[in-house]
């Protein structure tokens, strides 16, 4: 049974990218982003959560480690590079490591991985999940309108199935659980929105700026942007889910 609605929900998925037609710098058109995909060269080093980040991860409620915070940024730097890059095999550790530690723009990217198979093996029940997570009030419009228009071909018989599975994604993965606050604001003197998510506890470490700014592989701390107006609303519909 459960690999019936597993089976079912790669389909929907992909029916419903296939009516996806905006382009954008999170959701790229599919063909395009296939042609990036064979045309970067795949690396031969492969790359794990334990190389990614080395500190340990700290116990729910606890500060991390100034290591883990600069090292998650690293990651989350790095891998929202590679897939604007088009280098979704390289990219997908990177992102995976950042979306882990509840920041939604890697949420969104790796639920987009999974969803089209780039970088990674089509997985349609960790894409809903990583999507799901990334879709609540603070992040941007367009990543809950792409949720919204996969997670309304998906047969409602299966969808409490995947409303547990989404929970246990948030449980461990969400925000909240890792310390993680977002925010959405406009960028200077334009009508895109900007989400900005970062660790919390960052401010215990009074030199964290300075080794931020000092690093070249990190161009601002936990930001990035896409385009798209304010809009009410958040969660999975109709699982009364707000911000995590």
């Amino acid at each position: 049974m459960q690999f019936y609605i597993r089976s079912l929900v790669v389909v929907a998925l992909i029916v419903a990218s296939v009516s996806w037609s905006a382009e954008s710098e999170l959701f790229p058109n599919i063909r395009k982003a296939r042609k990036q995909a064979d045309q970067s060269e795949a690396s031969s080093v492969v790359v794990d959560e334990e190389m990614i980040v080395t500190a340990p991860k700290p116990k729910r409620g606890h500060v991390p480690q100034f290591e883990y915070l600069l090292e998650t940024y690293k990651a989350r730097s790095k891998g929202s590079l590679l897939y604007r890059q088009g280098k979704y095999a390289e990219a997908f550790p990177y992102l995976l490591v950042a979306a882990k530690r509840g920041f939604k723009l890697a949420q969104a990217r790796v639920g987009f991985l999974f969803q089209q198979g780039l970088g990674t093996e089509r997985d349609g029940e960790a894409a809903i999940a990583w999507l799901a997570l990334s879709s609540t009030p603070d992040t941007l419009p367009e990543i809950r309108n792409y949720f919204r228009q996969q997670w309304a071909k998906i047969p409602p018989e299966y969808l409490p199935y995947l409303e547990e599975l989404i929970e246990e994604y948030r449980e461990e993965f969400g925000d909240r659980e890792n310390r993680v606050v977002c925010d959405t604001s406009r960028k200077a003197g334009t009508h895109f929105g900007k989400l900005t998510c970062r660790f919390m506890d960052e401010s215990f470490y009074q030199d964290f700026s300075e080794a931020i700014n000092s690093d070249e592989a990190i161009p601002q701390i936990g930001g990035g942007g896409a385009s798209g107006s304010q809009s009410q609303g958040g969660g999975y519909p109709g699982s009364g889910a707000g911000s995590q």
